[in-house]
Parts: structure tokens; sequence; C-alpha cells
């Protein structure tokens, strides 16, 4: 199957081509979607995983805490010019308080976890794209790689939003995305 496939981008016109590609990425995601859901699903059956959950929680919100806590007592003026240097709006320096901030407060509490991983994730994108770019991925001195805080932090915000915070939070919500 995959075989005939790529036969087609190599033989056929570009409009088949593009219609294979853009098959290809759909089965892609709706994968991941599906994955993502069975983890989910997975991770409400098994009371060790809540108690692994509260912990990743734990560790993570506190770990992350302090870095917006400096930010909110040093300024933002660095990552302000950071932003503007790349030509992007100097007003998105205000997601760095909300998600350093009140983003691992939430976490810790259990309140808005999914909400507050998913701005885990994007606050380190951008992070590694204003500071070092593909260089976040090159081994430095150590031997591990240089953004790989950023990345370990985007990981738990990715596993945050598609587990939720488990059993153990402040408040519960019938909704799954204020989990």
């Amino acid at each position: 199957m995959i075989l005939n496939e790529f036969y087609l981008i190599l033989t056929n016109s570009w409009r088949k081509c593009k219609w294979v590609f853009l098959t290809l990425v759909r089965e892609f995601i709706v994968n991941i979607y599906i994955t993502a859901t069975q983890l989910g699903n997975m991770a409400r059956r098994n009371n060790n995983i809540d108690l692994g959950l509260l912990i990743l929680r734990l560790v993570s919100g506190l770990l992350m805490l302090p870095h917006g806590i400096n930010k909110i007592i040093n300024g933002h003026d660095k990552i302000r010019g950071m932003l503007s240097e790349k030509g992007l709006p100097e007003l998105l320096w205000i997601g760095v308080p909300v998600a350093e901030v009140l983003g691992p407060l939430f976490i810790i509490l259990g309140i808005f976890s999914r909400i507050s991983g998913l701005l885990l994730v994007a606050v380190m994108i951008f992070s590694i794209a204003l500071t070092s770019g593909l260089g976040a991925f090159a081994f430095g001195p150590t031997g591990g790689l240089k953004g790989e805080l950023n990345l370990l932090f985007m990981i738990i915000g990715l596993v945050l939003f598609i587990t939720g915070p488990g059993k153990y939070v402040l408040l519960t919500s019938s909704r799954e995305i204020l989990q």
C-alpha cells in the first residue's frame, strides 16, 4: 500500500501527489488524536497513574513557577527585545506571566490543567524559537541537548493536555476541557 502511494508520487501529476500527501497528513493527525484519546482513557483507569500525575503536576509546577516569578521581579524587557528582534509584536510578552506564573499555579492545584498544559507547550515553543532556534537540538558540552529543559517542560505540558490532571485535584469539573 505504501509502495503504491510512493509510486503515485513519483509517476503521476502534482494533483495526485498533493492528494496523496494530504491523505497521509490527515491519517497521521487522526492517528495522533486516537492515540491521545486512548492514552487519556488509560490514565483514568489506574490509581497509580493518578498519583503519578499528581507528582508530575507538583514537581513541574514548582519548577516552572520560579521562572515566571523571576521575570515578574526583573521585568520583561529582555523578552520584549527578543520579540521585536524577531519581528513579532511586543504584546506577546503578556503570555509569559500568564503561562509561567498562573499556568504552574493552576497545574499544581489541578485547575484548568489541560489549558495550562497547552500554554506551557506554547511558551516553550516560543522560548526555543526566540532563544536558540534549531540550536536547541544541538548537543551541549555536557552531552545533553541545549534546549532539553524547554523540551522537557513542553512534553510535560503535552502530557497534561492529553491526560488531564488525574483525580487528585483541588476542584473537579464535569467538563473535560476545564480539568
